[in-house]
C-alpha cells in the first residue's frame, strides 16, 4: 500500500509543519486491495444538521416556520409565474374576442381561420411546456418541504 501526502499532510509527513490557523486538508490516495472502512477522526461536520430528536423545542418551531415558508414559496412559484399568467391572459383574450364577436367573424372565413387558430395553439403549447418545467421544480421544493414539515410535526408530537 502506498500513501501520497499533499498539502498540510505532506508537511506533517516531512516534519515541516507550519500552522497558520487554517483548516487542515488531508488527501489520501490508497491503491491496491483494501478492505474495511475509512473514517475521518475530527472531520468537520458542521454543515450537517443535527438530528431532530436532539433539537430543542424552539429550534423545531423555527425549523417548522422555515419549511412552511418554503412550501408556500413553492405554491406561489407554481401558480404565479410568467407562463401561467401568459396562458391566463391568452385565454381571457380569447373569451373576450369570442363574446364581442371579433373571433367569430374571423373564424367564419375558412381561408383566414388558420391565421388565428394555429398561433393560439402554438402559444398555448409553448406556455404549457414552459409551465410544466417550472411546476416540476416547484413540486420538488414543495415535496421536500412537506417531508420536513411532517418530520418536525412528528417530533413535536412525540414531545407532548
Amino acid at each position: 500500500m502506498r500513501q501520497d501526502f499533499h498539502g498540510d499532510a505532506g508537511q506533517v509527513a516531512g516534519k515541516n509543519v507550519v500552522n497558520k490557523g487554517g483548516k487542515t486538508h488531508l488527501e489520501l490516495n490508497i491503491q491496491g486491495d483494501n478492505y474495511g472502512s475509512i473514517s475521518m477522526v475530527g472531520s468537520d461536520n458542521s454543515s450537517q444538521e443535527r438530528p431532530l430528536h436532539l433539537a430543542s423545542g424552539q429550534e423545531l418551531r423555527n425549523a417548522l416556520a422555515y419549511w412552511r415558508s418554503q412550501w408556500w414559496s413553492g405554491v406561489r412559484g407554481s401558480w404565479l409565474n410568467v407562463p401561467c399568467i401568459l396562458m391566463l391572459v391568452l385565454l381571457a383574450g380569447l373569451a373576450t374576442a369570442m363574446f364581442t364577436g371579433v373571433l367569430i367573424k374571423t373564424l367564419q372565413d375558412p381561408q383566414s381561420m388558420w391565421t388565428v387558430v394555429v398561433p393560439i395553439m402554438v402559444a398555448i403549447l409553448v406556455c404549457g411546456v414552459w409551465l410544466s418545467h417550472i411546476r416540476r421544480i416547484e413540486d420538488r421544493v414543495m415535496a421536500e418541504s412537506s417531508a420536513a414539515i411532517d418530520a418536525i410535526r412528528t417530533e413535536l408530537r412525540k414531545r407532548r
